[in-house]
């Protein structure tokens, strides 16, 4: 479910066009190199033919890899993003019947399949596949497998020749005329092989070799001719009675009597043919597949995924979604409130901003108070300490003072005389009876003298 709903979305999305790219070829030892740009044709007679010291696919790659870059050095070809096309008799196919499943089970289907059909291991095999359908509406795919270890070697390769792969692709010549309703034969002829496929039930490399001028084609055509009706006999009926087109692709214009020769024997088959004369079909096709835009079919090349793919992958499961969801929700929320506590503080700065003018002022003007606050009082407490005396003094004259000092407006330190002891002692009793006098103190008497100590405290009323 995860990997479909992951391959859905990436399907979506589409390859990536391409502003350039170099094109390689790869046919035994002889390495076939051509740039190419996107909106324009490619120009052929920019290409470069290397053949190598030793396969490609088997020889030492730092080796390899330098005399590689040395040739496109001597050609000053810059291009470093290279799609390579593979030979074809390097894979193992198998067209398979496809069920109608969910993308992530078709996945663990065709995996399965191959397992089975291809006599080496998983690990050892790296896939790919092509949906299609029959003429009669019947769903197939087309299952490529090949080593591995010749696709890492390749990969190595162009890593010491300072190129990055952009694909590895099974190449394949194209439809002269793309319909799948009516499939053609086609047969691409190289220099050290015949590659014939039938839309994608049917991709097979013969080892028939044209040989040069001068040779009677008859008999390598009759040979053609045999291998072609054991391979179109594989076709089931619907197939086998929509085909009834052939297109030959060949490097170099064939001579006449050649073309007669394959076209007798293609009429045997009640296919008309058509002959098409150019530089390498299969790089071409791959090519201008991956320059417009489109998935270059069957590469080998493991995806580059971003990370938001890498994310979506790890998001897609339904647990997971859920999990996702509930996270992002969360974070959604914490977001929300973070903006509204950001909008509450700008607020709230706004605010500041506007009174802070008067509220410095009022901090000066409470500094100040608190500075000269002991200097002012409304109530003249020495009055009213003398009034609060005069009170509690005997109207006699039995008590007199010959000194009152009063300190902080609030200690009392008094010196007299009395006629009596007693009388001092009543003094005394009054001061501590009287309401707002505290702490009295009779620190010392000697006779009819006295020294007497009390707090005066303002009422709060």
């Amino acid at each position: 479910m995860a990997t479909g709903l992951v391959n859905r979305i990436i399907s979506r999305l589409g390859a990536q066009p391409v502003r350039s790219l170099l094109g390689m070829a790869v046919e035994g030892r002889q390495l076939t190199f051509v740039p190419a740009r996107r909106e324009e044709p490619i120009d052929w007679s920019a290409k470069l033919r290397l053949t190598l010291s030793e396969d490609p696919l088997k020889g030492p790659p730092e080796l390899l890899g330098r005399e590689i870059r040395e040739g496109l050095d001597r050609q000053e070809i810059r291009e470093t993003n290279c799609l390579v096309c593979l030979p074809p008799e390097r894979f193992m196919t198998l067209p398979i019947p496809t069920p109608e499943l969910a993308d992530d089970d078709l996945d663990s289907f065709l995996t399965l399949q191959a397992e089975n059909a291809f006599p080496f291991s998983g690990e050892e095999l790296r896939l790919a596949w092509h949906n299609w359908k029959a003429p009669d509406g019947e769903r197939f795919t087309l299952l490529a497998a090949t080593a591995r270890e010749s696709l890492n070697q390749i990969e190595a390769l162009l890593q010491h020749a300072g190129l990055r792969p952009a694909g590895l692709a099974l190449g394949l010549a194209p439809d002269a005329t793309p319909d799948a309703a009516r499939p053609e034969l086609i047969l691409d002829v190289r220099p050290d092989r015949i590659v014939c496929r039938v839309g994608f039930a049917i991709v097979r490399s013969l080892e028939t070799v044209f040989p040069g001028d001068g040779a009677a084609p008859e008999p390598v055509c009759q040979s053609l001719g045999r291998e072609l009706r054991i391979t179109l006999g594989q076709l089931s009926g619907a197939w086998r009675e929509s085909l009834t087109a052939a297109t030959v692709y060949h490097r170099n214009e064939l001579p006449e009597a050649w073309s007669r020769a394959l076209s007798r024997e293609l009429g045997a088959l009640d296919l008309k043919t058509t002959f098409l004369t150019g530089e390498h079909p299969a790089l071409a096709a791959a090519l201008n597949e991956r320059l417009e835009g489109r998935a270059t079919t069957l590469d080998f090349l493991p995806p580059k995924r971003s990370v938001w793919e890498k994310l979506v992958e790890k998001t897609a499961s339904r647990r997971n979604v859920w999990i996702g969801g509930g996270g992002g929700s969360v974070l959604l929320l914490s977001l929300c409130l973070f903006l509204f506590q950001g909008w509450q503080l700008n607020s709230l700065e706004n605010r500041w901003e506007g009174m802070a003018e008067k509220v410095q002022t009022l901090e000066t003007l409470q500094q100040q108070i608190r500075r000269f606050e002991p200097w002012y009082d409304d109530s003249p407490r020495s009055l009213l300490i003398l009034r609060q005396l005069a009170t509690l003094f005997p109207k006699e004259g039995d008590i007199w003072l010959s000194s009152l000092i009063i300190k902080d407006n609030r200690q009392v330190i008094c010196t007299g005389s009395a006629r009596s002891n007693d009388d001092i002692l009543a003094l005394t009793e009054r001061l501590r009876e009287a309401e707002n006098v505290s702490e009295v103190a009779l620190p010392s008497t000697s006779g009819e003298t006295f020294m007497l100590n009390f707090v005066w405290q303002p009422s709060k009323s």
